[in-house]
């Protein structure tokens, strides 16, 4: 899944176990972001240097959408 947001672009995949998504990036910065302002979840980054999105982390699906919600809340709040 893609997911384009005022704070960077994600891409988001099931994580090597069925109960974790992994959410990736080109950007380490976008990352930290989305960790401080939507999902405290988000464990630590990590780098795959030669992978397509070389910043990754992973979530629980349930944190991954209660960090989706406060989204939509955020951008409520901007009209």
């Amino acid at each position: 899944m893609h997911l384009y947001t005022t704070i960077g672009f994600f891409m988001i995949i099931q994580g090597r176990s069925s109960n974790t998504l992994t959410v990736q990036s080109n950007c380490r910065a976008d990352l930290d972001k989305l960790r401080q302002q939507f999902m405290p979840g988000l464990s630590p980054t990590t780098t795959y240097e030669h992978a397509d999105y070389p910043y990754h982390a992973s979530i629980s699906p349930e944190e991954f959408g209660a960090g989706l919600a406060r989204m939509g809340k955020a951008v409520g709040s901007l009209v």
